[in-house]
């Protein structure tokens, strides 16, 4: 064991007691440190305090949070539009059709919905879409649908929910050299026969002239 004389105790006491009554520097809050260009290995320290956070304004957050809100809904929007464009594209089924005296127009194109093949397959007891594009080269001031069933070059009238082409997609009074879409339904009743048959659509101005006529072959079946 290491003796100690009575003169090394009393001068390291002294020099602890110097060392605990020595003022000392105020805390420093946390430091950022970084290499200064003195030389490598050299830091300093600087205080956060120098580096305030930056501000936010609450209006500022609010007008970007509402920007973000609106840009998100016309992105909805707008592939909701594609979407329904697209469905309705898939469902219409344009068809091959025959002029059958377009008197006062010219037709664009004819889509039966659904008709997947050719000639269409209409189903008893169901209601198919019909859809005429169509130029008018006159001037009406209503217009009016016929639709009848040609079997054995025999025409049979057959009903339709609408016969008024003013109401059926058609701004009326109708301008000339203006293009339309007709838009319209074909039930088929449950007492109508198994049959094939041709179905002749007619759409009449006021002076009784033909906007479109078209027919197409159909099979009426179930």
């Amino acid at each position: 064991m290491t003796a100690f004389s009575t003169e090394a105790v009393r001068d390291g006491a002294l020099t602890a007691a110097i060392f605990l009554t020595k003022p000392r520097p105020a805390h420093r809050p946390y430091s950022l440190l970084r290499r200064d260009s003195g030389g490598p290995g050299e830091a300093c320290g600087r205080d956060l305090s120098e580096f305030p956070p930056p501000s936010v304004s609450i209006a500022g957050a609010s007008s970007f949070l509402e920007l973000g809100s609106s840009l998100s809904t016309m992105r909805f929007l707008a592939a909701a539009f594609l979407l329904l464009v697209c469905i309705v594209a898939g469902q219409a089924e344009l068809v091959r059709y025959k002029d059958c005296g377009s008197e006062v127009g010219i037709i664009k194109e004819v889509n039966v919905s659904p008709c997947p093949t050719q000639p269409c397959e209409l189903d008893k007891g169901q209601t198919y879409t019909v859809n005429v594009t169509f130029t008018s080269y006159t001037q009406s001031t209503n217009s009016t649908a016929f639709v009848h069933g040609i079997l054995f070059k025999v025409p049979v009238f057959f009903p339709i929910p609408e016969p008024d082409g003013c109401k059926s997609g058609i701004s009326c009074p109708i301008q000339k050299d203006k293009t339309y879409n007709y838009l319209n339904k074909l039930p088929v009743k449950s007492e109508y026969p198994n049959v094939k048959l041709v179905v002749k659509w007619e759409l009449l101005d006021d002076k009784k002239k033909n906007l479109f006529c078209w027919e197409i072959p159909v099979e009426i079946k179930g």
